[in-house]
């Protein structure tokens, strides 16, 4: 038994050596903890050490025994999740850039098979950068046409034997004009990546963060448009969180752009960057950071925390779907719907607005207050690494999390919407017919402009 004791005892060395290792690398645990965990462990150590010395009776040694068994099983399961928390800021998509796949887009019943059949053709450029025309460039020789309605390919005239353009816009196009989808197919797929123009200057103590919703599932890289747009103002003294809504069809203009106006929605099309600075240009505030989200990270994230509690402040729903006034329990998907209904409620995008906040509160609650985070750690890690892609570094989200586990604070969250009013005008990524807008409430503007910049410098939201 002695013997066993003793070799047990070196393996519990090691694991005590390895989990203060992986403990100290995560970068997150405060330093009351680690200190308390390494004193610990060293005690122990010690005891079970002496321990082993000094007694003799085969009784003392079974309960040596057992200490060391518990002590090694509580130090494999303590490695593992610490070993999951260090993988998941190693795996979480960190934004240097944007990469957009463009199609070249060819009549369907065309006779061009591969991209080599277009070479010398005529192929019409709608809305592409620089990057993506060198792209297309390095893999064929073609005359250029910049073009400014794509649907005309379709037309029984159409002088191009092809269209180049991004799969955000292809996306968008098909949803106004079915029959162009219809009746075109991609001949090829192109991604061209590059670097970001965003420059993150938080504050030590403050600082606002775009959520950025993009309309598709799948790969959270993928560009497409930005149909939610939700600024989080936190301040980390005052423990004020403030989520101020923006309406996707918000008729703004975007970022080093002139002459027609766009929807914000359509300034996903171009990037996050275009997202941030668009937003930045007309709110008169800074974005400091960016969070982009998908269907998938919403569904992922809310059944890894087993549910969320949403209130509703009306009854509604459709087909499968219905939530009833007051407290709902939402899993991922109906969270999601929850997010996306908009329609059949009487304020349509605001009060799609709302829910959307209220969804991202009711996640702020679950994690801050409930078991759930620790019963769930492993899965709550891994859905949110592979669902969401951010400019916040791994020493900044480290020491968000830091900052609230040495604390545990619980933190006000208030919510409140911009505004406008409903109309059709020409937009700068669609100059060829009127779509429907939203025309900002200028008042609704600066309200919120003054709410961010006062919960930055401190202020509380009651009073603002």
């Amino acid at each position: 038994m002695k013997l066993l004791n003793k070799i047990l005892y070196c393996l519990l060395v090691i694991l005590s050596i390895i989990l203060c290792k992986e403990a100290y690398k995560l970068g997150v645990i405060p330093n009351k903890y680690l200190f308390t965990l390494y004193i610990g462990l060293f005690v122990l150590l010690v005891l079970i050490i002496l321990g082993i010395i000094f007694f003799k009776k085969k009784g003392l040694r079974i309960m040596i025994f057992i200490i060391e068994l518990l002590s090694i099983i509580v130090s494999i399961v303590g490695i593992i999740y610490i070993h999951g928390a260090n993988n998941f800021f190693d795996r979480i998509k960190n934004y240097d850039g944007k990469t957009t796949t463009y199609y070249v887009v060819v009549k369907k019943d065309s006779s061009y098979k591969e991209l080599k059949d277009l070479e010398g053709k005529e192929i019409g450029l709608f809305q592409t950068d620089a990057d993506a025309v060198e792209e297309l460039s390095n893999q064929l020789k073609f005359k250029s046409n910049e073009i400014s309605d794509v649907t005309k390919l379709i037309d029984k005239d159409s002088e191009v034997e092809a269209v180049y353009i991004s799969s955000g816009y292809y996306d968008m196009i098909s949803e106004f004009k079915k029959e162009f989808k219809d009746n075109t197919r991609i001949l090829k797929k192109i991604k061209v990546s590059t670097k970001s123009e965003v420059n993150s200057n938080t504050t030590k103590d403050a600082y606002t963060i775009l959520i950025s919703g993009i309309d598709v599932n799948g790969d959270i890289s993928t560009t497409s448009r930005s149909d939610v747009n939700i600024l989080m103002t936190i301040n980390l003294k005052t423990h004020e969180v403030l989520l101020t809504h923006i309406p996707r069809d918000y008729y703004v203009q975007l970022h080093n752009t002139t002459g027609l106006k766009d929807k914000l929605t359509h300034s996903g099309v171009y990037g996050i960057d275009m997202t941030s600075k668009t937003i930045e240009d007309f709110m008169n505030i800074k974005v400091d950071y960016f969070v982009r989200v998908n269907f998938t990270s919403l569904v992922k994230v809310v059944d890894a925390l087993g549910g969320i509690d949403v209130e509703s402040d009306i009854d509604f729903g459709e087909g499968k779907y219905h939530y009833t006034k007051g407290i709902n329990h939402l899993n991922g998907e109906e969270a999601l719907m929850f997010s996306r209904f908009r329609k059949m409620l009487s304020g349509g995008d605001r009060d799609r607005g709302n829910h959307q906040e209220a969804v991202i509160s009711a996640i702020i609650n679950k994690v801050t207050t409930s078991k759930s985070i620790l019963t769930n750690y492993n899965e709550i890690l891994n859905s949110v690494a592979n669902s969401i892609e951010t400019d916040l570094s791994e020493k900044d989200i480290k020491e968000l999390v830091k900052y609230q586990l040495n604390g545990m604070y619980t933190w006000n969250v208030n919510k409140i919407n911009v505004d406008g009013t409903g109309a059709y005008d020409y937009c700068y990524s669609w100059p060829s017919r009127k779509l429907y807008v939203m025309v900002p409430d200028q008042t609704t503007v600066d309200k919120a402009s003054n709410y961010i910049n006062s919960i930055l410098n401190g202020k509380r939201f009651s009073e603002v």
